[in-house]
């Protein structure tokens, strides 16, 4: 028997024993692996999760624990309970009071501290958008543990920990503010020092002066970025996308590849409730003005005919009387179609009947002066220059 290994105190995370059949024979080790994968997933716990070092998207919640004289408390327990999922992480302050809690999922937490000889003290309402570090305080009371002070954090959390300069872009504006061809990376041009320069696969923009094509692109910790040309590689569908974000100055070490901002996204999550949507958007050239110039030249509308539509679901992951995901394990999926119906426009120049016979008489300028054509099979230079020639005299006509 072998079993995967919990983090420190996170009941949630409970130790799953997984028996292991003939590891040594090839079959063995494979279907051990597997297995290993797929109760690490259901669980909660990814073999190779403890090696992943950066968060990226995800955020911090840092501070010290003292009592109401103002010296510091070592050894509280801190935690941190996210409201949507009851996800709790937990850590202990160290010898001069101070606590941190990373990789946090964006979303809003309760944060408690308790200590023996002291009334339990929160924190709720704890916003943490992506990438966000900010600081929670807490004091504690001489008291009995079954006591509890209680406090409201405030609306905004503001970035306290580093220097950087950005802006955030929430899931409600993600979803309802408009825009042309639903691609969330557009929204990051409401960023103040921010030129949008748009492309095939979305914005690459230019940020504070800088070249565009320059910034870092990542979702949920993933580059997506070409290597070779530096635009978007893939533009993740609207509905799927929780939270943006936007560096455009002092972004740390953490972050490389990058001569211009950085943007950080973070994929929309399951909570403990079921949530979802179904949409659809319609462009069609019955809604469409004509344009200027087609309209000038007595052109008709071009056809134009998209029609964007989807669905995304999203909740507690769970097999009926095998496995209850609620508190543990979310999933969300989104899946989208954005089959388009438009003909390019192309305006050129073609022969005439008499043309086709051989007589260019009728081929004028602008001017509607003739343009006469000359035999092209024999040339002269013209003296005293060395690249110019004249054709010798003579309409094909």
């Amino acid at each position: 028997m072998a079993e995967t290994p919990s983090r420190d105190g996170d009941s949630s995370l409970p130790t799953v024993p997984i028996a292991v059949n003939n590891p040594r024979h090839p079959r063995g080790l494979l279907f051990s692996a597997a297995l290993f994968l797929l109760v690490g997933l259901f669980s909660g716990v990814m073999p190779f999760q403890p090696m992943a070092f950066g968060q990226a998207e995800q955020g911090t919640i840092t501070g010290a624990v003292k009592d109401t004289s103002g010296a510091v408390i070592r050894g509280a327990k801190v935690t941190a309970t996210n409201v949507a999922t009851n996800v709790v992480s937990s850590t202990v302050s160290d010898a001069n009071g101070y606590y941190t809690i990373p990789y946090l999922a964006p979303g809003t937490y309760n944060v408690k501290a308790e200590a023996n000889g002291f009334a339990l003290s929160s924190v709720s309402g704890v916003h943490i958008t992506v990438n966000l570090s900010t600081s929670v305080d807490l004091s504690l009371k001489v008291g009995a543990t079954s006591q509890h002070i209680a406090v409201q954090a405030n609306a905004i959390q503001l970035e306290t920990e580093n220097s950087e300069l950005g802006g955030t872009v929430s899931r409600q504006q993600i979803i309802e503010l408009p825009q042309l061809g639903r691609n969330p990376y557009n929204l990051l041009a409401l960023q103040p020092g921010v030129l949008p320069v748009y492309f095939n696969a979305g914005i690459q923009a230019q940020i504070n002066g800088g070249m565009a094509n320059t910034s870092n692109v990542m979702l949920d910790g993933a580059t997506q970025v070409n290597s070779s040309s530096g635009d978007l590689a893939y533009t993740p569908p609207l509905e799927s996308v929780g939270e943006l974000k936007l560096i455009t100055n002092n972004y740390s070490a953490e972050y490389g590849m990058s001569g211009g901002g950085v943007v950080t996204a973070a994929s929309e999550s399951g909570t403990n409730t079921f949530h979802g949507s179904v949409y659809e958007y319609v462009r069609n050239t019955d809604f469409n003005a004509n344009g200027w110039y087609p309209n000038h030249v007595g052109q008709k509308r071009s056809t134009y005919r998209e029609n964007n539509y989807g669905f995304s679901i999203g909740g507690p992951a769970a097999l009926p009387k095998i496995y209850n995901g609620r508190n543990k394990t979310f999933f969300f999926l989104n899946l989208e179609w954005d089959p388009q119906s438009t003909p390019d426009i192309f305006t050129g120049s073609v022969p005439t009947a008499a043309m086709r016979t051989g007589d260019f008489s009728g081929l004028v300028d602008q001017n509607g002066k003739q343009i006469t054509l000359y035999d092209p099979s024999s040339t002269t230079l013209v003296p005293g220059t060395a690249n110019k020639y004249r054709w010798r005299a003579g309409n094909l006509q």
